[in-house]
């Protein structure tokens, strides 16, 4: 078994159920998408997988793409 993100060979330690496909993923991917989560919910007081971040798959892979920006406000 791998880590389901793109490019990463690590051995997973997480299973998510996602839209009723089960990602597994390495202890950095995971941090990655709860950062991302983090992120969305300082900057719009709440977050959401299902609604904020969408999974892109690519060939058996996935990829985390927040569907909201999330840089700082200058």
């Amino acid at each position: 078994m791998r880590c389901m993100y793109v490019n990463c060979d690590s051995n997973p330690e997480y299973i998510l159920q996602f839209e009723g496909l089960q990602v597994m993923l390495c202890r950095k991917h995971y941090s990655k998408l709860l950062n991302t989560l983090n992120k969305i919910a300082i900057r719009y007081k709440k977050a959401c997988l299902s609604e904020d971040i969408l999974v892109k798959k690519i060939r058996g892979r996935v990829r985390f793409v927040s569907k909201k920006p999330i840089r700082k406000k200058r």
